[in-house]
């Protein structure tokens, strides 16, 4: 997952995902589930907005949907009607985002997940890279691994002078 932040506080974010399709579970494609409500630390009601502006399957436009869950907006990617061949298949969804960032009055912070909760999957390898405005200052991080609500820390740092990059590690 890629996300640039832009000075306006919109998160242009692009995610990969590569699956290993059997047949099995992933028939037709893949869903991403993203939560668009959620309540911030005073129990206020967040509303997170969320355009789709493209779906790729190994590199070209594919169909895909957008469609109201519970918490938020599920992608569905993939056709009815149309069953995968059995093989590895790269996703790329790319997509913009507002209200994501809590602004404080001496700090704004960035609240994202850059993975998301509702694999049915192990997930094996997972990078996230966030890049920020020229002249923004990283004053502190934090990042969180393992299922929902869990505060897991398994993954390796690298930073330069406007981004950060978190990768997973194998226990």
């Amino acid at each position: 997952t890629d996300i640039t932040i832009d000075l306006d506080g919109v998160l242009e974010v692009t995610e990969q995902i590569t699956v290993s399709a059997q047949g099995i579970k992933i028939k037709r494609g893949i869903f991403r589930d993203i939560p668009t409500q959620y309540k911030d630390f005073q129990d206020n009601p967040i509303r997170v907005l969320l355009q789709v502006d493209e779906v790729l399957k190994d590199g070209l436009p594919t169909i895909y949907t957008v469609e109201k869950i519970k918490n938020g907006k599920r992608i569905k990617i993939g056709e009815k009607d149309v069953f995968l061949q059995p093989g590895i298949y790269t996703y790329t969804i790319k997509y913009l985002t507002i209200n994501q960032i809590g602004f404080f009055q001496d700090f704004d912070a960035v609240y994202f997940n850059g993975i998301g909760n509702s694999w049915a999957f192990p997930i094996d390898k997972a990078k996230v890279t966030l890049r920020l405005p020229e002249g923004v200052q990283i004053l502190e991080y934090k990042c969180y691994t393992g299922e929902k609500k869990e505060i897991g820390e398994n993954y390796k740092i690298k930073m330069t002078s406007n981004a950060i990059r978190f990768d997973n590690i194998h226990p």
